[in-house]
């Protein structure tokens, strides 16, 4: 990072098995033999575990003289791979594997080196990881005439190093939010995925690397206009970047459909919502006009674009632009004028 300042890292220590392309990664770390996948991997130093374990467990515990003994002690599973039970060892003799058995197991090396350091058993863990206390003399290896053997570990990218269709600005996907209401999202949006489904789909996007993009639309005033600050929350908090609103507009026959909707729904509420749309809407001709048909007109209007600007600016979300996917890959294919109006 001080050789390359402008450079900045997105690092994933994760040990889940990922997928290179599907995952968004420029590049991984594969340990043990690769499959001809197409990718291109460059070979670093070998993968070398040590067994050690703290010099508290080795005083209250027997002895060990051949890794068949460890059949007897407390050892830290490794959970992604084989040294969850079973542990092999290059000794005088040649290989012996050993079944191992112990009451912790995790996926984080880090977490069963702690656990290690701790006194919670024997280990069999990466040089890198516990070189440092076995030097400090925190920790012992054990068997030393013994050692686990070592496996291939590359780093892996494209052919070409080039970059996912994420990182390229290719993608990004945009999700309508209109209530966060089961009740409600059901009668407005009928035969559309609830709302926790939305936000589930919106957080496990932006986990794989796929920009998200948010709209709180329509805002309906007295029937969603409420919630505005919980849906934008929502929807930040799985993930989403971008955030827009949509004020509701009711061109042409819509306004008699949105009204017969009322009344067949929300009886009680249609006098005063119908009060407050044309409060916003004042000269519904207007819903046409592109500098007003998003956000309406009036103090009404005003308002609660005021409180959207007010939790876009709390939450730190970013403004939807067409500008953050690049274009230059786009090709007309056909002479119609459709786009003019974009």
């Amino acid at each position: 990072m001080q050789l390359y300042p402008e450079v900045s890292v997105e690092l994933d220590l994760s040990n889940r098995y990922v997928d290179l392309i599907d995952g968004g990664f420029d590049a991984i770390f594969r340990i043990g033999e690769l499959s001809d996948s197409g990718l291109i991997a460059r070979q670093l130093r070998p993968y070398r575990l040590v067994l050690c374990a703290s010099p508290r467990y080795m005083e209250t515990h027997e002895h060990l003289l051949t890794p068949d003994d460890l059949t007897r002690h407390e050892c830290l599973g490794f959970s992604h791979t084989e040294l969850r039970t079973t542990w092999a060892f290059d000794g005088p003799t040649g290989r012996e594997t050993v079944q191992v058995k112990g009451h912790l197991m995790s996926d984080s090396g880090e977490a069963i080196v702690c656990a290690g350091l701790c006194g919670a058993g024997v280990m069999l863990q990466p040089a890198e990881l516990v070189t440092p206390y076995l030097q400090s003399g925190q920790l012992i290896e054990i068997l030393p005439e013994y050692k686990a053997p070592t496996r291939p570990m590359h780093l892996v990218h494209t052919p070409d190093r080039r970059m996912t269709p994420t990182q390229n600005n290719l993608v990004e996907v945009h999700f309508t939010l209109t209530s966060l209401q089961h009740e409600l999202s059901r009668i407005l949006e009928p035969r559309a995925s609830l709302p926790k489904a939305r936000i589930d789909t919106i957080r496990r996007l932006s986990e794989a690397g796929i920009p998200v993009k948010a709209m709180f639309s329509p805002v309906i005033p007295g029937v969603n206009n409420q919630e505005m600050e919980a849906v934008m929350t929502a929807a930040r908090s799985a993930g989403a970047t971008c955030m827009g609103d949509i004020l509701i507009r009711l061109p042409h026959e819509v306004r008699g459909l949105f009204s017969d909707w009322l009344e067949q729904h929300m009886p009680q509420l249609k006098t005063e919502v119908m009060k407050r749309i044309e409060e916003c809407r004042a000269d519904f001709r207007k819903q046409f006009s592109f500098e007003t048909r998003m956000t309406g007109e009036g103090l009404l209007a005003a308002q609660l674009l005021g409180q959207f600007r007010h939790y876009f600016q709390q939450l730190g979300f970013r403004e939807i632009s067409p500008d953050d996917l690049d274009h230059s890959l786009f090709t007309r294919r056909f002479g119609s004028p459709q786009l003019e109006l974009f």
